[in-house]
Order: C-alpha cells, then sequence, then structure tokens
C-alpha cells in the first residue's frame, strides 16, 4: 500500500506542478501581448516630440514602397515613444518613433515594405484560427487542471480503500495530465510555427519592394545580436597565461579554472533551455535566419 500511496502523491505533485507550468507559458503571452500593445501607445511621461522630418522621412518611405507595389497607401500611425517597435494591422501601419529615428532611409523603406506585406497578405487574418486556438486552449486547460484536479482529489480519497478504482484513478490522472499539457503546448506551437513563417514570407515581399541588402542590415539593426560566449578556451588559457612555476599560482590557478569552466558549462546549459522558452513564444525567427533568406 506505501508504493501505492507515493505514486498517488507524485501524481498530485506532478499535477500541481503541471498546473503552474500551463499558467506560467499563458502568463507569457499576456506579457507579450501587453508589451505590443505598449508599442503602439505614447510613452506614458514626457513623450518625445515627434519632429517634421520623422514624419517626412516616414511617409516618403511609405510612399516610395506603395509606388514599387502600386497599390494606395495605408494609413500611418506613429507612435511618440522610443521603443524599437512596428506592426501591421488591418488597413494601417504603426511604426514607433524610436524605429523610425534607429534607421537609415534604404532601412526604413525595407521595415515598410515588410509590414506592407503583411498588409497586402492579410496575415492577421490567416493567423487568426492559430491565434485564436492557442487562446483558447490555454484557459481552457487551466480550468480543466484547476477543477480536474480537485475531482481526482477527492476521487482518490475516496477510492483508497478500494485498490482496483485506486489504481484506476491514478492512471485517469496521468493521461488527463499529459493531455491538458500537450494540448496547449501543440497550440501554442503551431500557431509560431505559422507566425515565423509568415515573417519569412514578408522579409522575401520586403526584399522585392526595397532590397535585400536593405532588409537584412534593417534585422541586424533593430535585432539584438546574441552576446558571446562569457567563458570560452582563450579566456581559461589567459587564468595560466603568467602562472610559472609557483606552486601557489598553479593551485589558485587550478581553482580558478574548474570555476570558469563551471560557469561555461552552466552558461551553455541555460542557452540550451532557453531554446523552448523560444520556441513557444517568439513569434518572429532569428534575424540572423531571415538576413541569410533575404541574402
Amino acid at each position: 500500500m506505501f508504493a501505492a500511496e507515493w505514486t498517488a502523491f507524485l501524481l498530485i505533485a506532478l499535477w500541481v506542478a503541471s498546473f503552474l507550468f500551463v499558467l506560467w507559458l499563458d502568463r507569457i503571452n499576456t506579457a507579450q501581448v501587453d508589451a505590443i500593445m505598449r508599442t503602439g501607445m505614447d510613452a506614458e511621461k514626457d513623450p518625445p516630440v515627434l519632429s517634421v522630418r520623422d514624419i517626412a522621412r516616414a511617409y516618403r518611405a511609405l510612399r516610395a514602397v506603395c509606388a514599387r507595389a502600386q497599390v494606395p497607401c495605408p494609413e500611418l500611425r506613429i507612435a511618440r515613444n522610443m521603443l524599437i517597435g512596428a506592426y501591421a494591422y488591418q488597413a494601417h501601419i504603426m511604426l514607433t518613433l524610436g524605429i523610425i529615428r534607429r534607421l537609415e532611409d534604404d532601412e526604413l523603406e525595407a521595415l515598410v515594405g515588410h509590414e506592407l506585406t503583411h498588409l497586402l497578405n492579410k496575415d492577421s487574418h490567416r493567423l487568426y484560427p492559430s491565434r485564436k486556438l492557442d487562446g483558447v486552449a490555454f484557459p481552457l486547460a487551466l480550468l480543466l487542471l484547476y477543477f480536474g484536479g480537485i475531482g481526482a482529489l477527492f476521487a482518490l480519497v475516496g477510492f483508497y480503500n478500494d485498490p482496483v478504482m485506486f489504481g484506476l484513478t491514478k492512471v485517469a490522472m496521468f493521461w488527463a495530465m499529459v493531455t491538458l499539457v500537450t494540448a496547449p503546448l501543440a497550440c501554442r506551437l503551431w500557431a509560431r510555427h505559422r507566425s515565423r513563417r509568415i515573417e519569412y514570407e514578408a522579409d522575401i515581399g520586403a526584399a522585392r519592394l526595397s532590397s535585400g541588402g536593405a532588409v537584412a542590415r534593417m534585422l541586424n539593426n533593430i535585432c539584438a545580436p546574441k552576446s558571446p560566449w562569457l567563458i570560452n578556451a582563450a579566456f581559461v588559457k589567459n587564468i595560466w597565461k603568467d602562472v610559472g612555476g609557483n606552486p601557489l599560482f598553479i593551485i589558485l590557478a587550478a581553482l580558478f579554472s574548474v570555476i570558469a569552466i563551471s560557469v561555461g558549462i552552466l552558461e551553455r546549459i541555460t542557452e540550451v533551455l532557453r531554446y523552448i522558452p523560444y520556441r513557444l513564444h517568439t513569434t518572429h525567427p532569428p534575424h540572423v535566419q531571415r538576413s541569410q533568406a533575404v541574402g
């Protein structure tokens, strides 16, 4: 009976962990939506002054790109904040003042071409099914995990003296838990896959309306580069550079080398663990791959 109780407690712990994991994924997505909303709003405190030059550069880029695409110019909105952001929604393009001032004229045309391609391809409509499913899957999974967990707990207590029903309840709990975690994860992965695929298409469209080089420079300018490794082989070699034959220095160098190698291993493990959140949360592909795709 001890083994049955132990597995029941383990299942309960896993159920709680599953609920917290799904809740964490849902909260991160909510935070991303809030960040996008803030991108399109003026700064709350001391919004930067929107100069005539900023407006002229933005509209000049819009007219140039629309003339090449032979389409009417959509509505252009400029948010008075210094965030680096832009998006296209329904029939307008939104640019922040920060991104206008960050980019050169040809890079700004590439950015506008990217957002115009989203409008021409009706990408907001194409993404609606996957986003809607993703938005429904997580709250539904949380609801079922919460009330299902309470029901499963009462079932375990009620069937404690019935080994058959007690075992069947644990089996049902396990597969229900697996389903309620993997189903929203599958919805999130599908939504992110479609979003990243559409971003590649928008980059190609921007390259046709401007140039591949301008798109690549624009991406490299607005996307944060990957920071180099803090600990590498050269760093460890420098520790031993001036050790000589002094036993004390050898001991200290060996100690520092062990610490440095341990930090380097943890750094690389962290990078690997970040891959899962990247696949689940990032709507855009890495800018290096996007730059390579447009040549």
